[in-house]
This record gives C-alpha cells, sequence and structure tokens, in this order.
C-alpha cells in the first residue's frame, strides 16, 4: 500500500513536470509540433480522383461522404478510408489500361473539437480566422475536468501528422498568447482530462 502510494506521488510530480514544461518555438515564437511522425494520406470525403486512361482521357470521380465514387457508366467505387495506392490497385484491376490514378485532396473547411469539452462537434471555419481557443469556445468551453495546461493540436499536413501540446491555461492569463495558434482546415483539437 505504501508503494502504491509512493508510485502515484511519483506519477503526479512527473504530470506536473511535464504540463510545466514551456511550449517549443522556433527563432520567430511560432509554436513547433512536440511530436511529427509520417502516416499515408487516407481518401476523405470530397476528395476528387482523376483517373488517366490509355487513350490520355481523364475521369475525375468525387469521393461522398457515403463512400459511393460513381463511374460514369454508373459502376461505383469504395475509396473512403483508403490510400491513393490502394485506390490506384483496385482500379487497375477492374481496367489495367488505366496510365495513372491521381487523388486531389480537398480539406473542406472542418475542424473537430472533441475531449473535455461540453459539445464535442465539428463544425465549419468561416471567413474570418478562427484560433484554438475560439473553436473550444465555440465547443462550449471546457469542461471541470479539463486538462488546459496540454491542449492537444493535430495537423495533417503533406503526407505527415503535427501534434501540437498548447497551455491554455496561460493563454486565458494573457501569457504566452503565441500558442492561441491559428487553425487551418482539418485540424483536430484534443483536450485531455486531468487526473490530478
Amino acid at each position: 500500500m505504501i508503494l502504491l502510494k509512493r508510485f502515484a506521488l511519483l506519477a503526479s510530480f512527473l504530470l506536473c513536470a511535464c504540463a510545466s514544461q514551456p511550449v517549443a518555438t522556433d527563432p520567430s515564437g511560432t509554436p513547433v509540433p512536440m511530436t511529427t511522425y509520417a502516416e499515408p494520406y487516407r481518401i476523405t470525403p470530397m476528395d476528387s480522383i482523376a483517373i488517366t486512361g490509355a487513350n490520355g482521357h481523364v475521369t475525375t470521380l468525387q469521393v461522398t461522404a457515403e463512400d459511393q465514387a460513381e463511374y460514369p457508366d454508373g459502376t461505383r467505387l469504395r475509396a473512403l478510408g483508403k490510400t491513393p495506392d490502394e485506390v490506384e490497385a483496385v482500379i487497375k484491376e477492374r481496367d489495367p489500361s488505366v496510365q495513372s490514378v491521381k487523388v486531389l485532396e480537398y480539406k473542406g473547411n472542418r475542424i473537430s473539437v472533441t475531449g473535455e469539452v461540453n459539445i464535442q462537434t465539428n463544425f465549419d471555419l468561416q471567413d474570418n480566422p478562427m484560433h484554438v481557443l475560439d473553436a473550444i469556445a465555440s465547443a462550449g468551453g471546457f469542461t471541470p475536468l479539463a486538462q488546459t495546461s496540454c491542449v492537444r493540436l493535430v495537423r495533417h499536413t503533406s503526407g505527415k501528422v503535427e501534434v501540437y501540446c498548447l497551455n491554455m491555461h496561460d493563454v486565458q492569463r494573457g501569457k504566452n498568447v503565441f500558442e492561441d495558434m491559428l487553425l487551418q482546415p482539418g485540424d483536430h483539437i484534443f483536450v485531455p482530462k486531468s487526473f490530478l
């Protein structure tokens, strides 16, 4: 029992130490990701697939939220969630004369806010710039259990994923306001739960 209490104390100390770490920035003061990793792109709704046939004719299919991209002849292609290579393999298996398949990404203006917010939501970015705290306010604000010292911003860019740890606790108090990053289409904000 004593060992368990010591472990809990050590774990809480480590969590506090991690939470108080400043966000890394570049020389201009812009936050840099705490983690970056490669991830193959996966087809999302409203992406277009350009198929170049043997004669050079290009057919463009658009993927819908119902995962139905329809060929001109009425046949359907299930592409949602697949990588471009997987889609190309399916298309070339159907028609070996296809020369090339290219996916044209379309992220739309959707962003999502999940975790310890009052309303987990997805919504469109409007014409006006929106920052992380604006999006959290649109999601009803933080719950009492939110860990505001390390709100995660997950951003997909050019085949890689960037994860930022942003201290919204400080931003709300007027410190390090550069951490209230401007949002981009496709961003996902996750507010973790505080265990302290």
